[in-house]
């Protein structure tokens, strides 16, 4: 059974390389693998027909103040992956957790891996996911991409609401 699980997964990879890989054609950024490109190529190949496909997903549209905003949510075995990009690309990286202490309220602490570190809203819209998912009983940590344009409150608030909705947890 693995090794079938293995080799549906060395199908998927080499599918998503051979699709990615330049050609005389292309300009150099047509062929990077960003979000955008990615959820073309997951819409292409149609991982939903293949049930040897490791990581459980959603992969979504909404709109918000006449932008389309992009979102997949990924459940792995140790953490919950979310992006959310309108600008195509990875953008903010934040990762957030829960940490259990001798007291009996847990504390939730959201860092910045990577981008803008001057934006609190981001943060908090971080931490408003991982109190989400602490409260349904996940103890997995989150990974969450926001590639944005606009930062403003009703984008982050509909992205946390259309995450919600369309839960993995």
């Amino acid at each position: 059974m693995k090794e079938r699980e293995m080799e549906g997964t060395k199908t998927v990879v080499y599918s998503l390389l051979l699709q990615v890989r330049p050609n005389s054609n292309q300009k150099e950024q047509d062929h990077q693998l960003t979000p955008r490109r990615f959820l073309q190529l997951v819409a292409a190949m149609d991982f939903a027909s293949n049930p040897s496909f490791p990581v459980r997903y959603k992969k979504f549209s909404i709109d918000i103040k006449e932008s389309k905003i992009d979102i997949v949510i990924c459940s792995h075995d140790d953490q919950f992956l979310v992006i959310a990009t309108q600008i195509g690309t990875m953008g903010t990286i934040l990762h957030a957790r829960k940490e259990e202490g001798m007291l009996n309220n847990p504390t939730f602490n959201v860092s910045v891996i990577f981008g803008k570190r001057d934006e609190p809203m981001l943060v908090a819209c971080a931490r408003q996911l991982i109190e989400h998912i602490s409260n349904s009983g996940s103890s997995k940590p989150l990974t969450l991409s926001l590639g944005l344009k606009d930062h403003s409150m009703e984008t982050l608030k509909g992205i946390v609401s259309a995450v919600i909705e369309n839960k993995m947890w």
